[in-house]
């Protein structure tokens, strides 16, 4: 068991310091938020509280949701108890790199789902419905890296397909809550999966949870049980006070990715960028030169920090986020202007 090396939080923890004007980000910079949690840490709290929470907004029972210490330990436990070397993963290109790449760890065979720019990065059915339906497949939804909103029909459809197959479709919905859009948690043939960390702000809680059939929340539990077995009690604690106040930590979101992105995108059309529009706190837009790790290796020395597209599966792009405080987000964004006047110009 091999898992690559994860570049893009390599690369981001790499070269962000305080002097620099994060771009990179992709997650909602939320306010503070007071905390209740006991001094006595040899006990349980109130993971029945959250998980039951969770359980709600999801409309699903107690044992089909399984709080995870963040989505990235919910995608590897799924992807443990479903892969190995005769089993087959599908994956998005562009992809989160995670998705991407945790089938390598277990030695399975991949296919991509190309999300490709020319459809504004919508998935077409078809490619789906054309091949072999695979063993597991990992889409996200707000899709990272665009920030694209897919149809609850075609996530439906998708579902269906796996359903029938005897195949699970893991549906990322970290980004989700950016959006109106309805879960597909309790939809046969998924696993839903999505964590505090960007839509309310809360990442260094570590809380994430899977929502399953409950054979499989219990194959993942169990599995749990040899990995990280327990939950936080900050974590706990925190979780419940954002899902708590999570109204208006969304509404605050949603007013500062329509504005912020508007900024991004009136920059980046100005200057010669091929644009897609977002559902998120993160775009995918096609800058106008061919080399764009030499390009954001400039911006770094201008003290612009964005992620190339190559950690994505696409080169030719980059990821830019715009979820920080408006105040950061000013300056940042106009030291990117500038930056590209110079970096364009010559």
């Amino acid at each position: 068991m091999k898992f690559p090396y994860f570049e893009l939080k390599n690369y981001i923890h790499e070269h962000f310091k305080p002097e620099i004007h994060n771009l990179a980000t992709s997650h909602f910079e939320a306010p503070d938020i007071e905390l209740d949690y006991p001094t006595d840490l040899n006990f349980a709290y109130k993971l029945e509280e959250l998980k039951q929470i969770v359980a709600d907004e999801h409309n699903a029972s107690l044992d089909q949701v399984l709080i995870t210490n963040g989505a990235s330990e919910a995608c590897f436990l799924l992807s443990a108890i479903f892969l190995d070397e005769n089993k087959t993963c599908m994956v998005e290109k562009p992809g989160y790199p995670p998705h991407m790449q945790l089938p390598l760890g277990f030695n399975s065979n991949i296919t991509y789902l190309e999300r490709n720019p020319s459809d504004n990065f919508k998935i077409n059915l078809d490619t789906i419905k054309q091949n072999p339906i695979p063993d597991l497949a990992f889409l996200t939804n707000l899709h990272n890296p665009s920030g694209v909103l897919e149809s609850s029909e075609i996530l439906g459809e998708i579902a269906s397909l796996f359903s029938n197959a005897d195949s699970i479709v893991v549906i990322d919905e970290i980004f989700r809550l950016f959006t109106e859009a309805p879960t597909m948690a309790g939809t046969p043939g998924t696993a839903v999966v999505n964590s505090l960390s960007k839509c309310l702000g809360g990442g260094a809680s570590r809380i994430g949870w899977i929502v399953s059939d409950s054979d499989i929340i219990k194959k993942c539990s169990d599995l749990k049980d040899w990995t990280n077995p327990e939950i936080s009690l900050v974590g706990q604690s925190a979780g419940i006070a954002l899902l708590k106040d999570q109204p208006l930590r969304l509404q605050l979101a949603r007013s500062r990715i329509e504005e912020h992105q508007q900024i991004i995108k009136e920059i980046c059309e100005r200057h010669g960028f091929t644009w897609y529009d977002s559902h998120s706190v993160t775009g995918f837009p096609k800058i106008p030169l061919d080399d764009e790790v030499d390009f954001c290796n400039k911006l770094l020395e201008e003290g612009i920090l964005v992620s190339p597209g190559r950690f994505f599966g696409y080169p030719g792009h980059i990821r830019v986020g715009w979820g920080t405080v408006s105040d950061t987000f000013y300056s940042a964004a106009e030291a990117f202007d500038t930056a590209l006047s110079k970096l364009l110009s010559d």
